[in-house]
């Protein structure tokens, strides 16, 4: 008998219900998450809020893009230079 596996295949990931976060319209939508990680996400067809906007469609690849600010900037030299510097 072959070992349980701790790795959760995409197909065996759980959708939850959730509410984005990516605007300020907070839409209630379900989420795919796969080891902790965000995959997939669409609107919660049971509930009347449930719906999604394009910004929430694109939500896996804004919350984890390599151009996302990780930490606070503080800009430092004139604006339009884009000289910033990390605060924290």
């Amino acid at each position: 008998m072959p070992a349980p596996s701790n790795h959760t295949s995409f197909q065996d990931a759980a959708w939850q219900k959730a509410i984005c976060g990516i605007c300020p319209a907070g839409c209630w939508v379900e989420v795919k998450k796969e080891n902790g990680r965000l995959v997939d996400i669409r609107p919660d067809a049971g509930h009347p809020l449930g719906m999604i906007c394009r910004r929430g469609e694109h939500a896996p690849e804004i919350v984890y893009s390599e151009h996302r600010l990780k930490y606070p900037m503080k800009r430092k030299g004139p604006k339009g230079t884009h000289a910033f510097e990390r605060i924290s």
